[in-house]
């Protein structure tokens, strides 16, 4: 197991939120989890001190070098890996008993490696029993439930017939996520609502981006199922301007990407595409500030990260209408439509490629008002605080 250099930054005097996250060492930053902790963090510092379980690379490509507290200038925060197994997190039990944590944040119905087993130990008395927050993060919109349904309604069933949601709280980051979590009619202690923490960053120079030809679209999420990427590429066979289309998110799902991949090689003259690998987060903006459009079609997202960054960069976006972000057009800041045909998604591509360089423009700055919009009127870090307080007090 590597650790960061354990400090105790602040005194025990303020709660100590355990939180486990799929992934947390350099490389990784953009996962939608990730962003979500890290403005988490930095809101709620003086709140709260956090302590982060994370998986272990598992390649040495970033020769196992994890950041530090002053690396990621999150103030109360301290990281620990773990190298995972079959049965998931090894010596996870034993790190969880020295823990001395107020409440526990799992991120992920369907994580085998924290998730999974975290619940059997506090099902069976294994572990403290103090509150625990579950985030499914988006796990049980339709569009995600669909994708291998046979395994997950295995699990699900499975968690439902042992009672493993008992004791647990679930987390919706919003009312469409929490009547998604009411659908499956889960037994646990409770459903809280906070949406899902953001930061704002600086706005780009929208005004210096010129309209390009061809038209450049960008794709930015891991390469999944869930992203849906096949359908996007599968869009863009229908397309008949120049496009340039660049692919960009790290690979989760190998067989998936190289079905993907053998259909970019199908594509016409007209579109040209460029799998660009993995954007580290602080290139995020600058990049997606030099497209004309950001593409993703995807199943389904209890928030969507990547759109969000897309807004704050003033990029317009063409998106399904399985996301919180709706109604895009009367906002004047893209397209969110249903799944069930291509030809709307290929019309908007055609119809967007030939707006004058001025009704670009006008929709790049709704792009970053949207976003603005929605930061301000979120109130998540303050949703977050209520939220754990409430949780911690009514255990004592």
């Amino acid at each position: 197991m590597v650790e960061t250099a354990r400090k105790d930054v602040r005194p025990r005097t303020v709660p100590v939120v355990l939180n486990m996250l799929p992934y947390f060492w350099p490389g990784n930053e953009a996962t939608g989890p990730n962003q979500s902790f890290t403005a988490l963090a930095l809101g709620l510092g003086n709140d709260f001190q956090f302590d982060v379980f994370a998986r272990e690379p598992v390649t040495k490509t970033t020769n196992h070098e994890v950041k530090t507290q002053d690396d990621r200038d999150l103030g109360n925060v301290s990281v620990q890996l773990f190298p995972v197994g079959c049965l998931g997190a090894r010596h996870l039990s034993r790190e969880i008993l020295t823990s001395q944590h107020d409440l526990v944040l799992l991120n992920s119905f369907f994580d085998g490696d924290f998730t999974l087993p975290f619940l059997w130990m506090h099902k069976f008395g294994r572990v403290p029993n103090g509150p625990v927050i579950l985030s499914p993060r988006g796990e049980f919109s339709k569009g995600a439930l669909a994708i291998k349904a046979n395994r997950k309604q295995s699990y699900i069933w499975l968690v439902r017939k042992l009672g493993l949601l008992k004791d647990i709280w679930l987390h919706a980051t919003g009312e469409h996520e929490r009547k998604d979590i009411e659908a499956l009619g889960l037994d646990c202690r409770g459903i809280l609502v906070a949406e899902n923490c953001r930061a704002l960053s600086p706005p780009s120079d929208i005004d210096l981006r010129q309209s390009s030809t061809p038209l450049r679209i960008i794709f930015l999420s891991r390469i999944d199922n869930k992203k849906n990427l096949a359908f996007a590429i599968s869009c863009l066979q229908q397309v008949k301007v120049p496009v340039e289309f660049d692919i960009y998110g790290p690979i989760s799902n190998q067989p998936y990407a190289d079905k993907c991949r053998t259909m970019t090689a199908a594509l016409p003259k007209n579109v040209q595409v460029k799998w660009a690998g993995t954007l580290a987060h602080d290139d995020v903006p600058a990049t997606l500030a030099d497209y004309d459009l950001f593409f993703f079609p995807t199943l389904g997202e209890n928030f969507g990260h990547a759109i969000n960054d897309a807004f704050m960069s003033g990029l317009p976006v063409l998106i399904s209408d399985q996301t919180p972000w709706r109604n895009l057009q009367e906002a004047k800041a893209g397209w969110d439509l249903p799944l069930g045909s291509e030809d709307p998604f290929v019309d908007v591509i055609h119809k967007f490629s030939a707006l004058p360089p001025e009704a670009r423009l006008e929709l790049r700055h709704g792009a970053r008002r949207l976003a603005e919009k929605a930061y301000k009127e979120s109130g998540a870090i303050e949703a977050h605080k209520d939220m754990f307080n409430r949780v911690i007090n009514e255990d004592r």
